[in-house]
């Protein structure tokens, strides 16, 4: 008996410390947000209105306590994941300036990205119990800027 619940304990002491079991602001919450992809546009981006929930202008983001991540759209309620995608993981961390990170894993031909292959993560710019915001800007290789920005507010 004693060596099952050690097992156990050791277990999910492993599973947090790899941060696919997750205890913190976003484990086990879904969001109703609004975005945009033009940086210009920015300031006009406003947190969505609950009593417009069904709009096609919103999405809804579900981050469960085993780290992973669905993304719908809020009208349909159908997937938003790419075709190749399987399934998608999520990690909020701090980067080295001490700013709130979320990464973004996915599954696709049979494995996950590696924290080299995940795309540069989204800055947690605001994060509270009833709403969050994030930014996603990276210059590739190529010279394509890329950005996303997500405004949420909390459903559950």
């Amino acid at each position: 008996m004693n060596r099952t619940i050690a097992g156990l304990a050791l277990l999910a002491l492993t599973t947090a410390h790899c941060n696919w079991i997750t205890f913190n602001d976003l484990s086990g919450t879904e969001w109703l947000c609004a975005d945009i992809g033009e940086k210009e546009k920015s300031a006009a981006l406003e947190f969505p209105d609950l009593s417009q929930k069904g709009s096609e202008n919103y999405y809804r983001e579900t981050y469960d306590r085993f780290g992973f991540f669905e993304s719908f759209d809020a009208k349909t309620g159908e997937s938003l994941m790419d075709e190749e995608v399987l399934k998608m993981r999520w990690k909020l961390t701090k980067n080295e300036s001490g700013q709130r990170v979320l990464y973004i894993y996915v599954f696709t031909d049979g494995r996950w990205t590696t924290d080299e292959e995940a795309e540069p993560p989204y800055i947690v710019k605001e994060l509270t119990e009833d709403r969050y915001h994030t930014v996603f800007e990276h210059t590739w290789e190529d010279g394509y800027t890329e950005y996303h920005e997500a405004r949420c507010i909390r459903l559950d």
